[in-house]
């Protein structure tokens, strides 16, 4: 049974009310109420929705750094640095009502395309931008709303999300920040063959997998450079995985990365040709790290 979580206006305890029930008494303090009672008045939704017309925009667009700090050792520091900045403004997302959220969350991303329209430039277009806003709104915006307003966050978080598919085309997962910082601690996943195959539904000791990891093991490890490879790769694959996992379409992302390099990859150490597998592992991580990590290709 689904439930909502409300605070008890007596003594500030949470309450999860299983849907449909308009009439109980708190778990804590034993008043009696009704829904109507934890349901944020007319005005205060007013209030808070436009709190939130005026700065949730620049609490996304200003961030370009997000990706540069999506690692386990700086991104905790980043996002509490976040929460703590923007702490009121999050909270009043619990006092805005159901009815406001559809043109307050559409109002919200028309503002943050147009100050991308406005920002651009010869080095950084429109989408460049529109990237770098969507980072920063599904990996820290929206699991710092979850966090600071559990009673109405989830749903700001999908009006937010849905506003953005509707505007660009695109949706992106909603994730806390506990789903996103537990990535980090995933050492099984961190490998970009290991998700793709995932998400593919090939086993993880198949033998695509299975090729891979012994060219990993008995060849690249020999070459001259071949371990600096494999250390920077586990730096960075966690990293990159995660942003594929959360800010789009993961299963589009990894079938596109499967067709485009993992599948060439698999059949060239299938032919015994090495070298060519180690070719396009190199252009892959060189264009991810582009994209998703800001460094040059």
């Amino acid at each position: 049974m689904e439930t909502t979580a409300y605070t008890c206006p007596h003594c500030g305890k949470p309450i999860l009310l299983p849907e449909g029930l308009t009439e109980f008494s708190c778990m804590y303090c034993g008043t009696r109420m009704t829904l109507q009672q934890l349901l944020p008045t007319a005005e205060e939704s007013a209030e808070a929705a436009e709190i939130l017309r005026h700065a949730l925009p620049g609490m996304i667009t200003g961030y370009p750094q997000t990706m540069r700090n999506l690692t386990a050792k700086a991104f905790p520091a980043y996002f509490d640095a976040y929460v703590a900045q923007h702490l009121t403004v999050l909270q009043v997302a619990d006092s805005l009502s159901q009815e406001a959220l559809g043109a307050l969350c559409v109002d919200i991303i028309d503002q943050v395309y147009r100050w991308c329209v406005d920002n651009k430039t010869a080095l950084r277009s429109v989408s460049s931008l529109s990237e770098d806003c969507r980072f920063t709104l599904c990996l820290v915006t929206v699991p710092a709303i979850l966090r600071c307003a559990p009673e109405r966050g989830m749903a700001l978080a999908e009006g937010l999300r849905d506003a953005w598919a509707a505007k660009y085309g695109s949706a992106f997962q909603i994730a806390t920040y506990e789903t996103i910082a537990s990535g980090f601690r995933k050492k099984g996943l961190c490998f970009i063959t290991t998700a793709a195959c995932s998400h593919l539904g090939k086993a993880d000791d198949g033998p695509e997998l299975t090729a891979f990891r012994h060219f990993r093991d008995t060849w690249l490890a020999k070459q001259p450079g071949g371990q600096a490879l494999i250390e920077e790769y586990y730096r960075i694959a966690p990293t990159l995985v995660m942003v594929m996992d959360h800010t789009g379409d993961p299963a589009k992302t990894y079938q596109a990365l499967w067709q485009q390099y993992l599948q060439p990859c698999y059949d060239a150490l299938r032919r015994g040709d090495n070298a060519a597998c180690f070719r396009l592992y190199c252009q892959m991580v060189r264009q991810l790290k582009a994209r998703y990590l800001k460094e040059a290709a």
